[in-house]
């Protein structure tokens, strides 16, 4: 994964205090995949298990 900046909503940020570390990880990721000049709700996006372990 690149050292993109991602930058969190404070919901986001409050509920990952109910997260595991694996959990804010997951979800870290799939948000470094999404263009920020192409937010569409509808599209996947998919973590594979190197992308998921790589830091």
């Amino acid at each position: 994964m690149s050292k993109d900046l991602i930058v969190k909503a404070n919901d986001l940020v409050v509920a990952g205090y109910e997260l595991t570390a694996n959990e804010q990880r997951l979800i870290l990721t799939a948000i470094a995949k999404i263009s920020p000049t192409q937010l569409d709700p509808n599209t996947g996006y998919e973590i594979t298990a190197k992308e998921f372990q790589s830091d």
